[in-house]
């Protein structure tokens, strides 16, 4: 049975939601490092939640900084200003989808959403639970006020004009709609380590739960996550293309990073990646 991403992200979210500061919950999610007055803390549930389920990747979040770990390394264009990094790593990492008609998010994907002509200055990031008429709910951080933040659960209305080719709007307690810019597919996500803390399937037993446990403390801890990173750009490009061939294909079990590293020692990453993609399951699997 293969690892279920959405499940570990719903743990997370149970973990962390609902809690405020400066609740213990809270100062776990936020790293201890948000100060009332600091603004907000939306972006720290979305990356928790990378960095918990298994994601390394530099750009999404922050793993290799000792001083912010967990935290999203903020970027969009050519401005270094906001959530919006989100956006610019997840294409990047071919897991991002573009709200539009007839696109709906799954359950625990990562959506950014933003007040038009406010970019950079009133981004948002949540987590997506579900849609109930003409109401979204979701789990999100960065709630309440500058002087005390919450996680929690929120329901808003939706004004959705996309099938006359317009935006979707949600509603916010501000008073300023907020434009649905798209979301993570967490299932595309790349993951190059094991689940940690609260990501961890409770049932899970064998020789590796100890590692896992340790390892989670250890990340709660503050401890340098460029410790469970020992991969190179180029197994990392290699194990993308592993994951892209094995959503073409319907099946599980290439991507490992294992394989990963075999692959990305066979020549230029280029040429591999070009393999990858025209060789059969079955030829892969060989690799």
């Amino acid at each position: 049975m293969g690892f279920d991403v959405r499940a570990a992200a719903e743990r997370v979210v149970d973990h962390y939601v609902p809690s405020k500061y400066p609740e213990e919950r809270f100062l776990e999610l936020i790293d201890n490092r948000w100060q009332p007055g600091g603004g907000t803390t939306c972006a720290y549930l979305t990356a928790k939640i990378l960095v918990l389920v298994g994601c390394r990747e530099p750009d999404l979040v922050n793993h290799e900084d000792p001083e912010a770990l967990g935290r999203i390394r903020f970027e969009y264009g050519n401005a270094r200003n906001g959530v919006s990094k989100l956006v610019a790593g997840a294409k990047a990492l071919d897991c991002w989808v573009g709200d539009g008609a007839g696109r709906e998010p799954t359950r625990m994907d990562l959506v950014y959403m933003t007040v038009p002509g406010k970019e950079g200055t009133a981004d948002h990031v949540e987590v997506f639970r579900a849609i109930e008429g003409t109401t979204w709910e979701a789990a999100a951080a960065g709630q309440g006020t500058r002087e005390e933040q919450r996680a929690e659960i929120v329901r808003r209305s939706i004004t959705d004009q996309r099938a006359s080719g317009g935006p979707r709007y949600v509603s916010s307690p501000a008073g300023e709609p907020k434009r649905v810019i798209g979301w993570v597919d967490l299932d595309r996500v790349p993951l190059l380590e094991l689940p940690l803390g609260p990501a961890i399937e409770p049932e899970a037993s064998g020789p590796s739960t100890g590692a896992l446990v340790v390892g989670g403390m250890l990340l709660l801890l503050g401890a340098g996550a460029s410790v469970w990173l020992r991969v190179t750009a180029s197994e990392r490009r290699v194990l993308v293309a592993l994951q892209a061939a094995e959503r073409a294909h319907g099946i599980t079990g290439l991507a490992t990073r294992e394989r990963a590293r075999r692959m990305a020692k066979r020549g230029r990453v280029e040429d591999v990646v070009e393999e990858i993609g025209a060789l059969p399951p079955s030829r892969l699997e060989e690799r």
